[in-house]
C-alpha cells in the first residue's frame, strides 16, 4: 500500500500557523533583542521571591534551541503519520479478518497527522508564552500567573486533542469492522 497521505486544508492551515508563530517569534527576538532587559528572572523560591537572575543570552538562546529542535522533530514526524499510528503492522496482522479497509487506514493517518500538527502548534505557543512572560514580567505574580495559565491551557488542549484522537479512532475502527 502506498504510504502517501494527502494533506487536508485544515492540516495546511495548522502547519502555516505553526510556522508563522515559530518564525515570527524568532524574528521578534532578533528585532527587539536590544529592548529586552539584560537580566531575566530564572528561578523563584517556594514563597514566590526571586532567587536568581540570568543573562538574557544564557536564558533565551538555549530555550530557543530546544524549541527549534522540538519543532523540527515534530514537524518531520507529521510527514510520516503511518510510522506514528503503526497502522501497517495492525493491517498485516488483521489482514485475514479484513478488519481494515484502505479508506480506514487513510483516515487514521490523516487523523494522526492532524493531532501531531496540533501538538506542534501547542508546543510552539507554550514556549513563546513562557519566553514573553520571562521578558515582560514586571512583577513576580505576573510571570507566575502567565506561566501557570499557559501550562494549564497547554495541558487541557493537549489532553482534549488526545481524547478526540482516541474517540475518533474508535469510531473509525468500529465503522470498518465486522
Amino acid at each position: 500500500m502506498d504510504d502517501k497521505v494527502r494533506w487536508t486544508v485544515s492540516q495546511k492551515i495548522l502547519l502555516a500557523l505553526t510556522l508563522i508563530c515559530f518564525f515570527g517569534f524568532i524574528i521578534y527576538l532578533i528585532v527587539c533583542w536590544n529592548q529586552i532587559p539584560e537580566r531575566l528572572v530564572s528561578k523563584y523560591n517556594a514563597g514566590g521571591e526571586v532567587v536568581r537572575y540570568s543573562k538574557k543570552a544564557f536564558t533565551l538562546v538555549p530555550m530557543m534551541m530546544i524549541e527549534s529542535i522540538l519543532f523540527v522533530i515534530i514537524t518531520i514526524i507529521s510527514f510520516f503519520p503511518a510510522a506514528v499510528a503503526n497502522t501497517n503492522a495492525t493491517k498485516y496482522i488483521q489482514d485475514d479478518m479484513n478488519i481494515y479497509k484502505k479508506s480506514a487506514l487513510e483516515r487514521i493517518r490523516l487523523l494522526t497527522r492532524t493531532i501531531i500538527l496540533i501538538s506542534d502548534l501547542l508546543f510552539v505557543n507554550l514556549f513563546n508564552t513562557i519566553f514573553l512572560s520571562m521578558i515582560y514580567s514586571g512583577g513576580v505574580l505576573v510571570q507566575h500567573r502567565v506561566t501557570l495559565y499557559s501550562i494549564i491551557g497547554f495541558a487541557v488542549l493537549f489532553a482534549a486533542s488526545i481524547l478526540f484522537y482516541y474517540f475518533r479512532l474508535r469510531q473509525i475502527m468500529k465503522g470498518h469492522s465486522r
